[in-house]
């Protein structure tokens, strides 16, 4: 009897451990699930501030297309002017892709003729501080065509530098944008496999023509808008 009782407690015992075993995976996989709950939350989120973004950037496309379409109705063109006002020293520029800093140009009708500025680009290196894990990289992704659109697959990968910093290559936008952008963990850096998002609101970056030609963003995984700076690339002209 006495035999039969210790089978029967070493059994209770083995279908306790058994029972233990079975609740701490379930605690894992609630853990998990609640995790990709916050990720999908999170990633919802995101997509409503991008069609927003969107719609703004297609409402101001739409009116560029208009104005665009009343200067051709008029039969004005677009020429460079190279060293004075004079026409004779005046090259058409139709075809050929603007430098990175202003010019001047002369719009020509029949009546008379005005001199513009073209849109002035900056030169932008956006740097994250990050400490992740083996096999982990960052992309960059906004709301302009420079950055992606907010799609992963135009997004633009980072490189990692010592001190966990890591580095894009310079980008060229326009002066006076307002951009809006976040940076995305992905498995060693491939679009196609993003791990999570940088936590906080999106990032807010505003050009003006005192940047030109080139600037250096500073932004923190927190998104912390009190952390964020920019300056030039020797460190001056600090702006928070």
């Amino acid at each position: 009897a006495e035999q039969r009782i210790l089978t029967r407690v070493k059994h209770a015992d083995s279908q306790l451990q058994e029972a233990h075993a079975v609740i701490n995976e379930l605690s894992e996989r609630l853990k998990r699930a609640r995790y990709e709950s916050q990720a999908l939350r999170e990633e919802a989120r995101i997509g409503a501030n991008a069609r927003l973004s969107l719609k703004s950037q297609l409402a101001a496309e739409r009116n560029r297309a208009n104005r665009l379409e009343a200067q051709a109705a008029q039969g004005f063109k677009v020429i460079k002017i190279f060293a004075s006002e004079q026409g004779d020293e005046d090259m058409e520029i139709a075809n050929k892709k603007p430098p990175p800093l202003v010019f001047k140009a002369r719009w020509l009708s029949k009546d008379k003729a005005k001199t513009v500025d073209t849109v002035q680009l900056i030169k932008v290196i956006f740097k994250l501080q990050y400490s992740g894990n083996y096999g982990e990289g960052i992309r960059l992704v906004g709301g302009h065509e420079g950055l992606g659109n907010w799609s992963l697959d135009e997004s633009i990968q980072l490189a990692w530098r010592p001190g966990d910093q890591w580095v894009s290559e310079p980008l060229e936008l326009p002066v006076d944008g307002i951009f809006v952008y976040k940076y995305v963990v992905c498995h060693d850096g491939d679009a196609n496999y993003p791990l999570h998002w940088q936590t906080g609101n999106n990032q807010v970056l505003a050009l003006c023509r005192e940047d030109a030609p080139q600037v250096v963003v500073h932004d923190n995984w927190k998104g912390d808008p009190s952390m964020a700076f920019t300056c030039r690339p020797d460190g001056t002209q600090i702006v928070q």
